[in-house]
Formats: C-alpha cells, structure tokens, sequence
C-alpha cells in the first residue's frame, strides 16, 4: 500500500492544460464506435496518449456520470486531472472577446454548487487555473452542434480546477474520483450541469 504522502498534486502549467486540451480535440467526436470518445459515457480514455503526461478526461459536453473507467499508466509518468473545467472558443461564444469568454469559463467553474476530487476516498485540494488563449481544433472540440462549422483551428480560453497526479507504483488501482455540479447557461435560462467520474488507475 502506498502512503497518503507518497501521492502527489501538484499545479499543471497552462501549458499542460492547453496541450490536454488539444489531447481532446485530437479525437473526432464520431471515431470508432469501439473506441467511444473520452467526454462521453463509457468513453475510452487510452486514445492518442503521446504525451509525456497521461490525460485523463471527465464526463463533458453533456454531463453525465461514469464510474466503470479502467486505464493503465507507466510508472513514473504523471497524469494530469481536469477536475471540473470548461472552454469556450470563437465558436461558442462568436460575439465575445477572449476576455469576456474567459469570464464566461470563470463563472461557471470557480465556484460550483459541489466539487469532487479524491484519491482512495482521500480528499485532494485541485488547483484553479486561467489560460490565456490557444488554438483549438473544431469541429472536434466543439460544445454545441458542430455541423456548419468550418474545420480548422479557433481561438480558445479555458478555466477550472486541476491537479497534476504524481502517483508510486503499486498491486492494486487507484480509485480516483472527479467532478461537480453547476450552472450554466444554454441561452434559455440556468440549467443544472453535473459530471461525475470514477477511475480505476493501475500504475504499472
């Protein structure tokens, strides 16, 4: 067994979170129905995993619950966790500056009506964090209906809380737990979104 200090989080650059973010939009949303996409109920994490840390995802785009995910990770690489995040890009948010869809990222993440985050039932501390613009492939990445959309790369911004996982290798998988609920607006009004999502990592 691994002691409780042995695991460590520590806080991902925005670089991190910008090259996870192109991790994702790396994956057509319609790939191999074998191979379900990350942000999706029984979504395969194990996909284009080139990096040289490994990106785990949660339930997105819709929300939702999973908590049947099994991924197997090389000992000595770290994993990074998006806890609970969003982005928004030229796409979304066509009318809005780079600023002001930051603050549309802020305020549907920085202060959730509940927030998950734990290792073996062991409740970790995620970090918030902003990015500055990048680009982002869509159709791919894209939270609303991607038809009409011009393939190509667009402006994006991200916020939310995440954690870069340093984790010792050992028999048994982690049990790793991520998510949260909050408002977001669809255009007709607030509306409850919640994800939640259960991993079982064996470091090996």
């Amino acid at each position: 067994m691994s002691r409780e200090n042995d695991i460590k989080c520590t806080k991902p650059t925005p670089k991190d979170i910008e090259e996870w973010w192109k991790w994702s939009s790396s994956i057509p949303e319609e790939n191999d129905k074998k191979q379900k996409h990350p942000f999706f109920e029984d979504g395969e994490t194990n996909q284009n995993q080139t990096k040289d840390f490994f990106c785990l995802a949660c339930v997105g785009r819709r929300g939702g619950k999973d908590h049947n995910r099994k991924v197997t990770v090389p000992a000595g690489k770290d994993i990074l966790v998006p806890v609970f995040v969003a982005s928004y890009s030229e796409v979304e948010l066509p009318k809005k500056n780079a600023d002001q869809r930051l603050e549309e990222c802020v305020r549907e993440t920085e202060k959730p009506k509940h927030l998950e985050f734990s290792i073996d039932n062991i409740i970790m501390d995620p970090y918030y964090i902003k990015t500055h613009p990048f680009p982002l492939k869509h159709p791919n990445a894209c939270i609303v209906d991607p038809a009409g959309i011009k393939e190509g790369d667009y402006e994006t911004i991200s916020a939310g809380y995440w954690c870069k996982l340093s984790l010792p290798k050992r028999d048994q998988p982690y049990t790793i737990k991520l998510g949260g609920t909050t408002d977001i607006n669809t255009g007709k009004g607030p509306t409850d979104f919640h994800t939640e999502v259960t991993y079982k990592v064996t470091v090996a």
